[in-house]
């Protein structure tokens, strides 16, 4: 239960477009001091946590308002009449409230004295209500009157986590005028809240609505939070009581609503604490600090050293109790030792999220203090990547990883990853071909969110297309499949270079991440039926990656070649054999149309040779392509290009670029010549997304990821 703290001050109240803007700067000052939680519920009857409960204190006060910028007046918490004097000074001439702070109707019961302008009236009003009702007491800067509304937000059982709208004050349990909705909550859908509740729309109000949604759909472990009332006044909508019910988290399947948000706070942070930040760039604390103001300069980051002032213009922190109160996530970067007494320190500063860089746990046989993090962080509601990671690249990046170094190109695909090593070159190889990155994530030892939990998320991600995984070992191989197949039942590419296959290999994951690979053959089974893609190392991963975001999915396996090499065609179409791929015969029309353009020589089977000829008529590829591509016997083009470059090859790449805008069918290119003969070729056929390989085997791996039932 929350308890009240004595002389608890808070920042001015400003409209909700001037609060957004000083969030990052809020006042750091004790949030628990805010209204008891009541047995009530403006959703219906719900019992207050006992004493043996378990339940923390709430962490959602006033200050978490600010946060999210939603409008309220400035307050003192206290059991002191000369500090309630001094508040009422520093309003300089404007009108106080003061209220009893209880679980019962206020209002109702004559706890709340209003019209409050002198120190002689606040005197007696304060000894007035002293005679009803126990210390401390919450007084308020008056908010004009206007009607009056709750705003009001759960974790519902069944449903998750739902916002409401009804009329407020002391109507609110009388009337039972409602709006409720799924949260989080769309600002167009707000609005017909609004107006199905007041007849007319009301912007700012439908603000709020959207900021609630979003505050308890960032918080799990917050039970309910009711806004009551808001009052529309002339100078906007104002909220000026609070009341916040926490729980422990009481996870659905899999705890998919408390990693969920976790995870969005890592890759979507709003405000970020560096533990053990570092002037020294080759320390990790220093390279994750140096990555983040580099590259988002506006992003609130707060530095914890205690043996500097200042690091990479960021003013830091002795000690994590100075932190601000409720900050989206922290970069843990300290030895191993220290991880539990962080995560402590953090718990009290209402961070539930942590990015645990240290190592020295499971994968070098230090299973107890691996499993002493797990317990800490389940035991105070925080969830953490890692240990062992070298961190996320989401919005803005949380690593220390050097693929950082010279910034990112953005993308639609996600990759995760047990290697931070091999996270980085996965990035720095997607980028090297034009391929953006959305998300990247080094889950370390899955000490607590685990592989699954990405996977979850990802599925639900607006910004992923494509998610690409490098894995060694999980825990729960069954949670593993479902995750799998949620990201390719929402529509999504999935490709799975997996390491632990051999005896030896499963030793050296163990190693590394802490966690024992199973059996290979299981885990290649599992993957395919939840419809992804096995790819056998890094080039691989990156290029069936790169074909399932350029390109339309196959509608089946049965793929053309067409080759400037015979004996480039021959190679191509064992590859695609092996990979069980199909090369259909064509129609007869189709192969009607290919004798007119082709040498009187030359055959019109699948696979497909342009012979010399293309030589000196570069534009023969492109004439073959367009009747291959609109043949109903082929659902995917598979082109094999050898030596030629220059000229011919810009003109075959722009053939293929208006064939690839006509068609609905994918195009995959081998050109077995170094990038640097063809670069603007190469250039050309990747800016138009397009996928293009220096090795057919790659190529032929893209076509069968393309494929259904790969």
């Amino acid at each position: 239960m929350a308890s009240a703290s004595t002389s608890t001050t808070s920042p001015s109240w400003h409209p909700p477009s001037a609060a957004g803007k000083r969030a990052a700067s809020a006042a750091r000052w004790d949030p628990r001091g805010w209204r008891r939680i009541s047995n009530r519920s403006i959703f219906g009857s719900v019992s207050a946590p006992g004493p043996s409960s378990g339940v923390a204190a709430t962490s959602v006060g006033w200050e978490t308002l600010d946060r999210y910028g939603i409008a309220r007046p400035a307050c003192v918490i206290t059991a002191s009449l000369d500090e309630a004097i001094r508040f009422l000074e520093r309003a300089a001439g404007r009108v106080v409230v003061l209220k009893a702070v209880t679980d019962e109707h206020k209002l109702r019961l004559g706890l709340v004295m209003t019209n409050l302008r002198t120190a002689e009236q606040l005197s007696g009003a304060w000894r007035d209500l002293a005679s009803r009702s126990a210390l401390p007491f919450l007084l308020q800067e008056q908010v004009e009157a206007g009607p009056e509304v709750i705003v009001g937000a759960r974790h519902d059982p069944s449903f998750g986590a739902v916002v409401l709208l009804g009329l407020g004050g002391r109507f609110a349990d009388a009337l039972a005028r409602r709006e409720i909705r799924l949260a989080p909550v769309a600002p167009t859908e707000a609005d017909r809240m609004v107006v199905a509740l007041l007849g007319e729309p009301l912007p700012r109000l439908s603000d709020i609505l959207v900021k609630v949604a979003q505050l308890i759909a960032d918080r799990p472990n917050l039970q309910e939070l009711d806004l009551n009332p808001v009052i529309l006044s002339p100078s906007g909508p104002c909220a000026v009581d609070l009341r916040a019910v926490d729980g422990p988290i009481t996870p659905g399947e899999d705890d998919a609503p408390g990693a969920r948000q976790a995870i969005r706070r890592m890759l979507k942070p709003r405000s970020v604490a560096i533990v053990g930040a570092s002037a020294n760039l080759v320390k990790p604390g220093g390279r994750a600090l140096r990555y983040l103001r580099q590259s988002a300069p506006d992003l609130p980051v707060h530095a914890v050293n205690p043996r500097r002032e200042m690091i990479e213009g960021v003013q830091t922190v002795g000690q994590i109790a100075e932190l601000p109160f409720g900050i989206d996530v922290a970069i843990v970067a300290l030895p191993a030792s220290n991880v539990v007494p962080t995560l402590e320190a953090l718990h009290e500063r209402g961070i539930a999220s942590a990015i645990v860089f240290a190592s020295g746990f499971a994968e070098v046989g230090n299973d107890a203090g691996e499993a002493d993090v797990r317990a800490a962080g389940r035991r105070l509601g925080i969830r953490v990547c890692g240990v062992n990671s070298n961190g996320v690249l989401g919005d803005v990046p949380l690593t220390f990883s050097q693929a950082g170094e010279k910034g990112w190109q953005a993308g639609s695909v996600s990759f995760v990853s047990q290697s931070g090593a091999l996270s980085g070159s996965l990035l720095m190889q997607s980028w090297a071909i034009g391929l953006g990155t959305a998300r990247s994530i080094c889950v370390g030892n899955q000490t607590d969110l685990e592989i699954s939990d990405y996977l979850d998320f990802l599925a639900d991600d607006a910004a992923t297309r494509t998610v690409g995984v490098f894995l060694e070992g999980v825990r729960d191989g069954r949670r593993l499949a479902r995750s799998m197949a949620r990201v390719t039942e929402s529509g999504k590419g999935l490709v799975v270079l997996r390491a632990g296959a051999s005896a030896v290999s499963s030793l050296a994951a163990r190693s590394h991440t802490g966690v024992l690979a199973g059996s290979a053959e299981i885990y290649r089974q599992v993957i395919s039926q939840a419809g992804g893609s096995i790819a056998e190392d890094l080039p691989e991963l990156v290029g069936m990656c790169q074909a399932l975001d350029w390109q339309p999915h196959a509608a089946s396996r049965r793929v053309a070649i067409i080759s400037t090499s015979g004996g480039a065609g021959s190679l191509l179409a064992d590859m695609v054999d092996q990979r069980g791929l199909l090369l259909p015969e064509l129609e007869p029309e189709v192969q009607a149309e290919l004798r007119n353009v082709l040498p009187p020589f030359a055959p019109t089977r699948n696979p497909l040779d342009t012979t010399a000829a293309i030589t000196y008529e570069p534009e023969l590829l492109g004439r073959m392509a367009e009747p291959v591509l609109a043949s109903k016997e082929v659902d995917l083009l598979l082109i094999a290009i050898s030596t030629l470059t220059g000229r011919q090859a810009e003109t075959i790449a722009g053939d293929m670029v208006r064939l690839a805008s006509r068609s609905s069918k994918p195009i995959v290119i081998a050109w077995s010549v170094p990038e640097s003969a063809v670069g603007p070729a190469v250039a050309m056929l990747r800016q138009s997304r397009i996928p293009v390989f220096d090795s057919f085997a790659l190529a032929a791996s893209a076509a069968s990821a393309l494929s259904p039932g790969s």
